[in-house]
């Protein structure tokens, strides 16, 4: 008895040794384990020397660089920097007013930013409540013009405050327009279809949008494919067979998703959210789905969802977390502010890439290092057990 009891120790201290190797080869940590042990312990395996000199130099405490980002790397793994110049625009408040040149394939259209949290992709549907005037004037003009389309730039705030518009926006379309509900802050409710991508060669008027005294024009060109008679079938397959392996890896690694949630609105109204409305991959899914040029925008969109719902989840498991565990709440947070923030790296990368080839490497790398982390997360379900983890 004393020589199986022996045995047994061994093989699980084996098991456990085997989950934080294979952790640390394949370069990533989840947020929590639960034992603070084990977590400070795989954070060191798996941290390079430039990270341990962060620790070191912050009294010991890991530190993940904010904004650094797994995506981008190519298949290999080997990162392929893309300059921000080629994501955004230079700052609104230092642009100078161009002109509209008039060139073949150019059009000039009204061109309403905003900060999407969601990624507007080709294919979807989107609809806005438009309540600041400018816009209100600006879907007027639409209608009394005869226009339909409008230019959606994703936004975002540099460091010093200035605001930036992503070079290449999502086209929308306008399906259908109607007052907004009695008493409501909104003038119009407009229903669009993402129609496609344009990119966006010149700023007509940056100087209104500090003060909102009316709407951008832009001039800007639609995006087409350099690649259009390229065969990506076999690459289309791997990458439908890589998402199938990241949703088998999460059910081995258990959902962490709770399905109904207490929230609230903005106005401190409570709500239900039913977060199993996120579209996102799942074996059904994937069946109906195509990673061909037409059904790859498709596939994102579920992608985006699958990330959007580990967000939750983290941020649900943050809330759970015991007074005990309380030091472990900022890691969770920034766990999830980071997937956030990889997630609207690729999304922009994606929207800007004009190779389906491209597209195609940038989502399967993305997958496969998902796969991998779940993988991870799967064995060490079966090793340590408890909640299964985000």
């Amino acid at each position: 008895v004393a020589s199986v009891r022996r045995c047994a120790s061994i093989a699980a201290r084996l098991v456990s040794v085997f989950v934080l190797v294979g952790c640390a080869t394949a370069r990533w940590a989840p947020p929590c384990f639960g034992v603070r042990g084990r977590l400070s312990l795989l954070r060191r395996l798996r941290e390079s020397p430039a990270a341990a000199r962060r620790r070191d130099q912050h009294g010991g405490g890991w530190v993940r660089p904010r904004g650094t980002s797994l995506v981008g790397r190519g298949v290999g793994g080997q990162r392929e920097p893309v300059a921000a110049a080629d994501l955004w625009l230079p700052p609104l408040g230092g642009m100078e007013a161009a002109q509209a040149s008039g060139a073949e394939g150019r059009f000039v259209m009204p061109c309403f930013p905003l900060a999407l949290a969601h990624a507007a992709l080709p294919g979807s549907e989107r609809t806005l409540n438009i309540c600041e005037p400018r816009y209100v004037s600006m879907y007027r003009d639409m209608l009394n013009n005869g226009a339909s389309r409008v230019v959606m730039p994703r936004s975002r705030r540099t460091a010093g405050g200035h605001v930036q518009l992503s070079r290449v926006a999502a086209l929308f379309s306008l399906t259908d327009m109607g007052d907004g509900p009695p008493r409501s802050r909104h003038r119009y409710t407009c229903k669009h279809e993402v129609s496609g991508r344009v990119r966006i060669q010149g700023v007509l008027n940056p100087s209104v949008f500090s003060d909102a005294s009316t709407y951008l024009l832009v001039e800007c060109a639609a995006v087409s494919d350099t690649d259009a008679d390229a065969d990506c079938v076999a690459q289309e397959k791997a990458l439908l067979d890589d998402l199938l392996t990241v949703v088998s890896m999460r059910g081995r690694a258990g959902n962490p998703l709770r399905r109904w949630e207490l929230t609230h609105d903005a106005r401190g109204v409570p709500f239900v959210t039913d977060n199993d409305q996120i579209p996102h991959i799942s074996e059904e899914s994937l069946t109906r789905s195509s990673a061909d040029r037409d059904g790859f925008w498709r596939l994102a969109d579920l992608w985006q969802g699958h990330i959007e719902r580990r967000i939750v989840a983290l941020r649900q498991t943050k809330g759970r977390a015991s007074s005990e565990d309380a030091a472990l709440r900022p890691l969770l947070e920034d766990e999830a502010v980071t997937a956030g923030e990889d997630l609207a790296r690729l999304m922009d990368l994606l929207l800007a890439s004009d190779s389906h080839a491209e597209r195609l490497s940038l989502l399967q790398a993305a997958a496969d290092e998902e796969s991998r982390r779940l993988a991870a997360l799967a064995a060490m379900q079966v090793s340590l057990g408890g909640e299964p983890r985000a």
